[in-house]
This record gives C-alpha cells, structure tokens and sequence, in this order.
C-alpha cells in the first residue's frame, strides 16, 4: 500500500476513492484499536508502519513507546519519529561517541524519558550527568570505577541494574537516590563499608554472584521484602543476622552454604525461602509463616529438619536430598499442596504421613518406597509424578478417575546395555529404536519389550557420534569418532534387514561427529574439525562442501547438522556459536543465520524452527532466521530437542529434565509441563539429556550421558495443560 492513497468500498464491496483501509483503521484509524495493536509491537517495526499510511504514522507517533530492547543509534532522529517515546536503549558508549553522537541535541532528545537501557558503556561517568531526571527506570552495566559518578540527582528513580561492575564504591552507594525499590548489583564488586540505610524505600535486592559483607547486610533497610543472593556459588557471609528485616518475605540463596545462626536470625515473616544446592545447618522451626520452601540438591536436610517445618507450609521442594532416610515422615502440614521428593531414599513412611491436602506429588525414582505405601487418604491429589517408584496401580487410577494426571511410569534402561554416554536415537520404519554412543555401539530396541532392554546390532572401533536412517526406513549411517592408532573414524552404512553378518559397508574416512540424511539422498557429515561434506549416500563421493576445516578445531556439537523438513533445508550449528541454514539441492546456497548460542536446532510442525539456549529456547522465522519467541524461565541450559508430531516440542536439560511446551498456543505465557527427571543419582552430569527422539503415540525415547535409554509417555495437550508450570523459575 503506498503512502497517501485513500479508499473507499463501493456497493457490492469494491474500493472507491476517500474510504481509509481497514487495516489502517485497525492500526492507527480507530482510536479504540490503535494503542492495543501498536502496544503489541515495538520501535523496531515503526519504520515500516509509518509508510503504511498518513493515519499510521500519527497514530505510531502518539504511542508513549517504552521500547528498551530496540537500539538507539541517532537519538534526535528517534525523538522526532517519536515524540511521545518515554523508553529507549543506547548503544555502547565511548568518548568519541560522545562528541560526535550523544552531543547536546541528543542528550535534549532524552528529555522525558522514564526507561533506559545503555549497553557496555565504558566511560559513563561522563554521560551519566546528563541523564533526565524523569528517569525511573534505569540499567547500565560494566561501569568502571570514577570518582565523579553520582546518580544524586535521578530523584524518580525507582529500579536500577548497574550489574556486573566494580565501580558500587561507598560513594557511589551514598549517591543511589532514596526513591529506590529495586537494585540490581549482581556480580559486582562492592565496598565492605558500603552503607545502604539511606534507601528507606528499597525492596527488592539482587546481589547474586557478589561478595556482600556482614557490615553491608546489617546497614541494609527494614523495608527489604526480596533478597536474592542465589546462583552465586559463594558462602553466605559469617556472622550475617537478617532479623532487623522484618519486612522480608522473599530469601533465595541457591548454592550457600547458610549457617546455624544465619537460618535462626531469619524472621519470622519469611513466606519463600530457596536453599536449592546449599549445607544446612540449621531448623526451621521459627519460620512460623514459611509457605514456600525449596531445599532441592541441599546437603544437611536431614529427617530432623524436615520434621522441623511449621504447619503454614503450602509448597516443598526436596528432591535429590540425599541425607533423608527410608524413617522420614513429614511432621503436621495440614496446608501443603504440592510435595516434590523426587531421586530421594524416602520410603512408605514419608507418603502414610503425607496430609489429604496434597495436590501434587512428585515422587520419581524413589527405590525406597513398595507397593504395599499407603496413599488412600490423598483423596485431593491431582498431578502424581511417580516415573521408577513402585506405586500402586490403584492409586494411580484413583488420581485419573479424579480427572488428575498421573502419567504411566517411564520404562527404563540403565547401564545394563550402553555402558556410557548415549550420543544419538534414530526410529526404523518397523518401529524399532537404534541408539548409538561412547561405548562403540549401536543397540536395537524393541519398544513393545522395551524394559528387556537391547541387542548389540554393531560394534565400532570407536565411539558413535551419530546416526541418520536411509529413506527405505531399513538402512542406518553410522557417524563414528576418530579416537586414535587405527581407528580414523568415518561413516558406516548398516542394513538392520540384511540377514547376513556382511551387512555393513564403510563409504567415508574421518572422525565424525554428526549425520544427517538430506531430502535429496544425499547425506550430510559434520567433521570433528569443522569441515561439513555432503556425500553421495551409496559412494560415499563427496558433492559439495558446506564449510571448510576449522583451524581453531572450534568443537562441534553432537548433532549440530539438522534437517528442516518444512523446507528441506540443512541448519549447520557450532556450539556456542550460529546456527547457518544451508539450501543443498539444484543449487548450494546459505539461506539464513540463528544467531544462538547452541547451534541445534529443530523444526516445528508450522514451519517454525527452536534452539536452546542458555536457560531458554529461542524460536525463529525459518525464512529470515528472526527470533520471534522466547521460552525463557529455566534453571539449566536446554541442550536436546525434539519436535512432536502434533506440533509441541520437547526439550532436555544438562541437568537431566525433559520437557514439553505447547507452542501452537500464542500469548506472552507458552505453557510448558515437566515430565520428569532421568536417571542419573545425585551426578547431575551423568543426568544431561543427550538425545530426544518422538514417536507415534504420544511417545518419547530420551537418551542421557549416564547411558540410560528412557521411555516416556507424553501426557496429551489437554492433560499437559492441567500439569503445565505456570509458576515463574526463581530469577538468578
């Protein structure tokens, strides 16, 4: 539609000149609709917009835009595109940008704004006096050290990030305005005299990743409601008293280890209280008013200080808690819904002396509890977990016929057959699994008899990196590891029909570290080094080359070559590096870049494509590789997926947890349900999930680092959304 010409419908429904357009209208015409519409958008798309229509570009120019993730380059340009804007984000910041970019006109264009984000800004002292002082939120990181920093003069402020910085000296502290309610100082260096008294309004700190003295916890104000001092891995600090908080309700200390005195100077108002990965040393008994309480991989919860907890408690998390016996039994807890103890010694005692109010009951791989457990009073329960715990069958019935979900425990093999790292799963046209790793082999499993376990069907002379099934469903390439002396590595090609022994041929030389089968025929191979050929699949000649051997020896992911089967097209991905999306067809084309952190990626049923990423999944436009969405709020990176036939996708973490966002549903929330945990002990490495691999029936095979071949029974979409986690991930 070009700018200016007007419509108008005639009878019948034919355009007549003077009429705006409807999605003009929708977007800008209609005062209604415009700010819901523009609201869902951001700067980014504004260009654009404003093109579209006169009517547009008022409407564009009247939105109070508070945009701090789209990049400021020119900010009097900005401010006259967009005058009513009250957030921005400035780009990295140096002297001579200062000069010649940020100078008095630009700082005048940021008069009036309330949200900023200022990216690696190495000399900010100088920039931050010119800051507006309508600024009530404001993040800046890597701050260096100056002695004229000051933020006195910000009087609005009201939430500031200055992470991940060595420049929160006692002076800058003094400076920090009084009208402060949230502050960010993550991993940052901070004076030991540091004083914050003077922040009579702050209530929420976050100072994960920071050495904070026992001088700076006493001089913090009473009006403190959230303390998050977790994912730092650091000890709390000794001779540390919280009771002069008494406003506090939130404590998330995650990998402390949290003294005797500490636990007893908490006050008594704690509501959530996170020790996740801590050394307890203390009861609990005084936290008359604690409701959520997650002490998961804690060492020292012991069966005393479990039956230390205070009736008000409605949420406890203690799975992989190690110290617990098969004695423990939970003290009187008439408020609590939810009970996760999980890969714990727990016995029958512990779920007798579980109350009716349960809710949800997570009890996976408990080895310690019988079928004989008594669990007829948990009349209330809804969601029961129970994957490698002997329950009762009739308990299981009960919680369906409730209309709960109780999903059928994961049949599972461990160590009987892969004696190490399971590297890849592929599914044969008859039905059968093949699983190939470390151990140099590759293992056939029948899934009706799957708790039997596995044949060996190949041996290697090294480990299997990788495995693609031909077109006929029958034939397997088998991607093997060059180690050292004979072994070389390369691609094996095996026929699981042939009745034969020789029914296995070499058509590659090379240490291999991932296949896959092209749309074409041909095949794919990702190299140890770098280098990605595409074979001819029955020569093993090679057709094209994709990338050049990497002189770095930059390490390959384990399936870092994927197919899209949407588009037919190859996504290449190195770890922590982008993922490149090749055309290999009539031409040998890069299509496309995901800019991620892993590489791997898969494809969604609408054409969509998913990677992890560090503690989230990023999905992409497959045609113009934008991240479009972000499944975020995870504690542990997300390193396999796997793309469901009707249409959601499952993923598995480092940490051994699998799992399954509905992404065919819009909106700001992506619900997401949690099968459960592998195998693994308390060794969280032998725990990371290796490969995913769907299955008709709402099935998925799952394959970890410990060696186990898992398989899961995924609940169905409208199950998934009674056991979806709709409760946030702690922030760290």
């Amino acid at each position: 539609m070009r700018a200016g010409r007007r419509h108008k419908m005639k009878h019948g429904g034919v355009a007549e000149e003077g009429a705006v357009p409807l999605l003009v209208v929708v977007l800008a015409g209609n005062p209604v609709t415009a700010a819901a519409v523009l609201a869902c958008m951001n700067t980014a798309d504004t260009h654009a917009l404003r093109r579209l229509h006169p009517a547009v570009a008022d409407g564009v120019a009247a939105v109070p835009w508070a945009d701090t993730d789209t990049t400021v380059r020119d900010a009097v340009r900005w401010r006259a595109a967009l005058p009513a804007a009250v957030g921005a984000q400035l780009p990295a910041y140096t002297g001579r940008w200062y000069r010649y970019t940020w100078g008095g006109a630009a700082i005048a264009a940021l008069a009036g704004v309330t949200h900023l984000t200022i990216e690696g800004c190495s000399t900010f002292a100088t920039l931050l006096p010119h800051l507006p002082p309508s600024l009530t939120s404001l993040v800046v990181q890597y701050i260096k050290k100056s002695p004229t920093l000051s933020f006195a003069h910000l009087h609005a402020l009201t939430t500031l990030d200055c992470s991940q910085n060595d420049a929160v000296t006692g002076r800058v502290v003094r400076s920090l305005p009084p009208s402060l309610r949230e502050l960010r100082i993550q991993f940052c260096n901070v004076a030991a005299s540091a004083d914050f008294r003077h922040l009579r309004a702050l209530q929420r700190l976050f100072c994960a990743g920071t050495d904070v003295s026992p001088a700076v916890v006493a001089s913090l104000p009473p009006s403190l409601e959230l303390i998050d001092y977790g994912g730092s891995w650091a000890n709390w600090p000794s001779g540390v008293s919280l009771a002069h908080l008494t406003c506090l309700h939130v404590i998330r200390a995650a990998g402390t280890g949290v003294t005797t005195a500490a636990l007893v100077s908490l006050p008594v108002t704690l509501a959530e209280l996170d020790l996740t990965e801590s050394v307890l040393r203390g009861p609990f008994n005084h936290l008359q008013g604690l409701r959520t309480l997650t002490v998961t991989h804690t060492s020292g919860f012991t069966d005393a200080l479990l039956a230390s907890l205070q009736p008000s408690l409605v949420s406890l998390d203690a799975s992989r808690c190690f110290d617990l016996t098969e004695e423990a039994v939970l003290p009187h807890l008439p408020a609590l819904q939810t009970l996760i103890v999980s890969h714990t010694r727990i016995g029958d005692a512990l779920l007798a002396s579980a109350p009716p109010s349960l809710v949800t009951l997570h009890v996976e791989e408990c080895s310690n509890v019988t079928h004989r457990v008594s669990m007829d009073h948990l009349c209330a329960l809804r969601v029961l977990l129970s994957g490698g715990t002997d329950v009762p069958s009739g308990v299981l019935a009960a919680c369906r016929a409730r209309g709960g979900i109780a999903p059928v425990g994961c049949a599972r093999s461990y160590a009987h057959n892969h004696t190490s790292r399971v590297n890849a799963l592929v599914a044969l046209a008859d039905g059968r699994v093949v699983s190939g790793g470390d151990d140099a082999t590759v293992q056939l499993w029948d899934l009706e008899a799957f708790d039997r376990g596995a044949t060996v069907a190949v041996r290697t002379a090294g480990p299997v990196s990788a495995l693609a099934v031909f077109p006929d469903g029958r034939r397997v390439a088998i991607g093997v590891t060059g180690t050292s002396g004979k072994n070389r590595g390369g691609v094996i090609v095996w026929d699981s029909g042939a009745a034969t022994s020789c029914n296995r041929t070499t058509i590659y030389r090379g240490s291999v570290q991932s296949v896959a089968m092209l749309p074409n025929g041909a095949l794919a191979v990702g190299r140890s080094d770098g280098a990605v050929h595409v074979l001819d699949a029955d020569t093993g000649a090679v057709m094209a080359t994709l990338a050049e051997r990497h002189t770095s020896q930059n390490l390959w992911h384990g399936r870092a070559l994927a197919v899209w089967p949407c588009s037919g097209w190859l996504a290449v991905g190195v770890q922590c590096g982008d993922a490149r999306v090749w055309e290999v067809g009539a031409r040998v084309a890069q299509v496309a870049t995901l800019t991620t952190e892993w590489g791997e990626t898969v494809q969604l049923a609408d054409g969509r494509v998913a990677s992890g990423d560090r503690h989230r999944v990023q999905i992409f436009d497959a045609a113009t590789g934008t991240c479009i969405q972000v499944l975020g709020g995870l504690t542990a990176s997300v390193i396999a997926l796997a793309a469901l036939p009707d249409g959601r996708l499952a993923g598995g973490s480092v940490h051994g947890t699998v799992w399954v966002w509905d992404t065919r549903l819009a909106g700001s929330h992506t619900p997401r349900v949690k099968l459960g945990c592998v195998h693994g002990g308390s060794n969280w490495a032998s725990s990371q999930i290796t490969a995913l691999l769907p299955l008709p029936g709402g099935r998925l095979v799952s394959a970890a680092a410990s060696g186990s071949v898992e398989l899961w029974h995924v609940p169905s979409p409208s199950q998934a959304l009674q056991l979806c986690d709709e409760a946030p991930e702690p922030e760290v």
